[in-house]
């Protein structure tokens, strides 16, 4: 659920910034026509304009797919119809009750706590009373009316065994079978303690990964829109072509685009990692 709350999320983010960058790039393209009539301009500046303007469309047109997309698997999630639009708020980053915990200590206690490591415990725990038990104890009291014996009370004790000369191997078989038995649900609990491990290990790399890419895509994106605010005032002085004007354009989309991914990876690791340690 998290995880196509996040998906909208962010395709939401994709969408704003394709669809920011279309229309500065029709309004660059109209000014490219007004200055090209007034034959301040090569022919060529318009051509590339109007490229860059139908690739950016085209782009647009691929993120808004990929909100619709996002939301219908959001909505098959919360059981609404898929085509239901659905405008969601930023989600929230989680705070983890083992938020600053070493890693050892959770790569330990992790799977325990997860919910599905109690229905396989719980199937071990059954499969122990189940060994064959083949002695039992027996008590008994007898009373006889009889004038030839001198005791007419009798209180009996005794163990019964239960040998089979030919049972065909049969408690032998049960026997191995709840061996298997007991050690396929060892094996299930031993891989499922090694998925775990690396569930939760990628959720940590993947937190620090993106913690770490915070800073650095938020100076791009600085860098990006100056290098544009430069260039725009290049070319109105003529000393930069409106080539180099839409490539200072696609490298703040580009920056933005890193921006905002790394936003969605710091903000879907902060779910992973409870989902995994099992406070979720």
């Amino acid at each position: 659920m998290a995880e196509a709350y996040v998906a909208v999320f962010c395709a939401r983010l994709t969408l704003d910034v394709a669809e920011t960058h279309v229309a500065r790039l029709h309004a660059n393209a109209h000014g490219v026509t007004v200055i090209l009539d007034g034959e301040s301009v090569p022919t060529a500046d318009r051509l590339a304009a109007t490229v860059a303007l139908s690739n950016a469309d085209r782009q647009r047109l691929r993120a808004a797919h990929g909100l619709r997309l996002a939301q219908a698997a959001y909505n098959r999630q919360v059981g609404q119809p898929l085509d239901r639009v659905v405008e969601l708020a930023e989600p929230a980053a989680m705070a983890s009750a083992s938020a600053g915990e070493p890693r050892e200590p959770m790569t330990v206690r992790a799977p325990e706590l997860r919910p599905e490591f109690t229905s396989v415990a719980a199937e071990r725990k059954a499969i122990e009373p189940q060994a064959p038990a083949q002695v039992a104890v027996r008590a008994g009291y007898s009373q006889f009316k009889s004038e030839i014996l001198d005791r007419q009370n009798f209180v009996t004790v005794g163990v019964a065994m239960q040998w089979r000369l030919f049972d065909s191997d049969q408690v032998a078989a049960r026997t191995s079978a709840l061996h298997g038995r007991a050690r396929a649900v060892e094996q299930r609990i031993a891989d499922f303690r090694l998925a775990v491990s690396l569930e939760l290990e990628t959720a940590l790399l993947n937190r620090d990964d993106a913690a770490a890419r915070v800073r650095a895509a938020s100076g791009a994106v600085e860098q990006a829109q100056g290098n544009l605010r430069n260039t725009r005032e290049m070319y109105g002085t003529g000393l930069a072509t409106n080539t180099q004007v839409l490539e200072a354009k696609s490298l703040r989309v580009t920056a933005l685009t890193n921006r905002d991914n790394v936003r969605c990876d710091l903000l879907l690791s902060g779910h992973q990692i409870p989902r995994a340690v099992g406070d979720q």
